[in-house]
């Protein structure tokens, strides 16, 4: 666990610190009041940074409300974070304008803007913005790219659709508040979002897709269906997307063959690795091409694979084999007599 050090508010006892030279170059202020060895700070990877950092500025305000990727990480939805930004964003409520530059400190960007009552709750005694308010403030003080993968990762968490967090919900915000500042652009935002997409480098790669001139126009289905032969029968393997009907996309994470998602199945991770391997030979065989990407390889080598692989296969067709599922759509307004997400695509790929 990372320890933060509180400092003393009594005036002679912080100057005892703060005149300590070799402590201070050992350490670094998150807040005024919270310091942290820089040493160890610098080592972390940037969303822990944040989620330190939060921490710090969550013990240290009294009235400002946490909002941006910091309020994400406390609602426990992904966010993509492109830029690497550690800051934690606050607003006031109402109409209060934030203290001057000179106060704040180098973790924390103060956002003037209206906050509403309404918008503020709390988790943990933490104040923050409300979900729906949120996602107006990622498009808005961030890109509708930022957005999009926010609201697609509270839609793929079950918990908080079965909970009534679904576009019904954010829809509904927005239209209360038509015309405010940041709604039209949450509304376009909104309008692409779709359900059941697992991580956000996979939104990533569908923007990518979507907005490169060179493929306007091409077919992409995320989250296709295909059936493969396992030891228990049928079942349904989803690929991240499926462009031109032929090439996959699939995007893995280092989380994905760890020891723990293998035990999971009741499998070592080498027979889960040989199982998936297994199964992606069964989709070559039918047909089917694979593109496989890191998570950070995305935004750099996506697009100049897909073209180097329309290039090799010019009169390349779809095998035709795959289902394309509604996404626009809660699992379990699919199908009304569908319990689960896994269900559904089970019974899709059972055609």
């Amino acid at each position: 666990m990372i320890e933060l050090i509180a400092m003393p508010r009594n005036g002679r006892q912080r100057a005892a610190f703060l005149g300590d030279a070799q402590w201070l170059s050992n350490h670094m202020p998150l807040t005024r009041s919270y310091y942290i060895n820089k040493h160890v700070f610098h080592r972390l990877p940037c969303w822990k940074r944040r989620r330190v950092i939060t921490t710090a500025v969550s013990l240290s305000v009294k009235t400002a409300v946490i909002t941006g990727f910091a309020a994400a990480d406390l609602y426990g939805v992904a966010t993509l974070n492109l830029k690497k930004s550690a800051r934690v964003d606050l607003a006031l409520p109402e109409h209060r304008k934030p203290p001057s530059r000179q106060q704040w400190s180098d973790w924390v960007s103060y956002r003037s803007c209206h906050l509403a009552v309404e918008d503020v709750t709390d988790i943990n005694s933490i104040p923050v913005v409300t979900l729906a308010r949120l996602f107006v403030d990622i498009v808005t003080l961030h890109d509708e790219l930022e957005g999009l993968v926010f609201i697609e990762s509270v839609l793929n968490n079950e918990k908080l659709v079965n909970n009534g967090y679904d576009k019904a919900y954010f829809q509904t915000y927005l239209r209360r508040r038509k015309g405010a500042w940041g709604i039209s652009k949450a509304q376009k935002v909104l309008d692409m979002a779709l359900y059941s997409i697992q991580s956000p480098y996979e939104t990533f790669a569908r923007w990518l897709i979507c907005h490169e001139p060179k493929l306007r126009g091409a077919e992409v289905i995320p989250q296709a269906v295909i059936p493969t032969m396992t030891e228990d029968g049928f079942k349904a393997k989803r690929l991240d997307l499926l462009l031109f009907g032929w090439l996959a996309v699939e995007i893995d994470g280092r989380m994905k063959y760890t020891d723990a998602i293998a035990a999971e199945a009741n499998m070592t991770r080498s027979e889960y690795i040989y199982s998936e391997r297994r199964r992606e030979t069964q989709i070559q065989n039918m047909g089917y091409h694979f593109i496989r990407l890191r998570p950070e390889q995305v935004e750099r080598k996506l697009i100049p694979l897909i073209e180097t692989c329309r290039q090799l296969c010019p009169q390349r067709k779809s095998p035709g084999v795959h289902s394309a599922p509604d996404l626009t759509l809660p699992y379990f307004e699919r199908n009304g007599d569908v319990t689960s997400e896994w269900e559904y695509f089970h019974r899709l790929a059972l055609g």
